[in-house]
C-alpha cells in the first residue's frame, strides 16, 4: 500500500526542501518506531508539482493487512474478514494523517471505501470485484497536483453492475447502478 505525504514546508519559512527531507524521514522512523505494531516500509522522495517543484513522500507498506483480490470473484471468496480489515486500515490511516498530510491514498483503501460505499444498499458479500480502472488527466489546472487520478470501481450483482468513483484524495465522486438487460 502506498500513501503519498505532503510534509515540506514553503522554502520561504527556513529550510530548503533538500534540507527538509532529512528531518522528515527522521520523523516518519520516529513515528513508526512509537506505532503499535511492527509495520515494514520504505520511505521513497517523489515530486508531484506541476510545473514546479512539489515535493512529496512514498510512503509504500509492504507487510499490511490485505492484497486487493483477483477480479471475478465474489467479495466472500477474496476479503471475508473485509470490514475488520477496514477497520484496521481506517485505524492506521488516521495514525498516519495525525502525523503527516497524505496527499494520495491506496488504491486498496480506496477499494474497501468502495465496498463500505456500496454495503449501504446491497449485501456486499455476494458482489464480484470486475475491475478497477485508474483514469490519469481527468483533473486539470495549475493548482492539481501531478498524479491526481479518478479511481473507478467496477461491481456485478446478479442483474446490475456499480460503479463506484473515488479521487485518489479519497473523495467520493460518484455510485452508479446499472441493470444488465438479458
Amino acid at each position: 500500500m502506498k500513501y503519498i505525504l505532503a510534509p515540506y514546508k514553503d522554502p520561504a519559512s527556513g529550510l530548503d526542501w533538500d534540507e527538509q527531507t532529512p528531518i522528515i524521514k527522521n520523523q516518519i522512523y520516529k513515528h513508526f518506531s512509537e506505532y503499535e505494531k511492527d509495520i515494514e516500509y520504505k520511505i521513497i522522495e517523489t515530486n508531484h508539482g506541476k510545473g514546479a517543484d512539489w515535493p512529496t513522500i512514498a510512503l509504500v507498506l509492504m507487510n499490511v493487512f490485505f492484497v486487493i483480490p483477483a477480479c471475478h470473484k465474489k467479495i466472500r471468496e477474496s476479503i471475508s474478514e473485509w470490514k475488520l480489515i477496514y477497520n484496521s486500515i481506517c485505524g492506521l490511516t488516521k495514525w498516519i494523517s495525525e502525523k503527516f498530510r497524505i496527499l494520495f491514498y491506496p488504491k486498496e483503501l480506496l477499494l474497501l471505501d468502495a465496498l463500505s460505499e456500496l454495503e449501504k444498499s446491497l449485501d456486499v458479500e455476494e458482489i464480484e470485484l470486475l475491475s478497477i480502472d485508474e483514469h490519469e488527466k481527468i483533473f486539470k489546472g495549475i493548482l492539481c497536483p501531478e498524479n491526481l487520478k479518478l479511481i473507478t470501481f467496477t461491481f456485478k450483482q446478479d442483474d446490475f453492475v456499480y460503479q463506484v468513483g473515488f479521487s485518489n484524495e479519497r473523495k467520493l465522486m460518484f455510485v452508479n447502478k446499472i441493470k444488465l438487460i438479458a
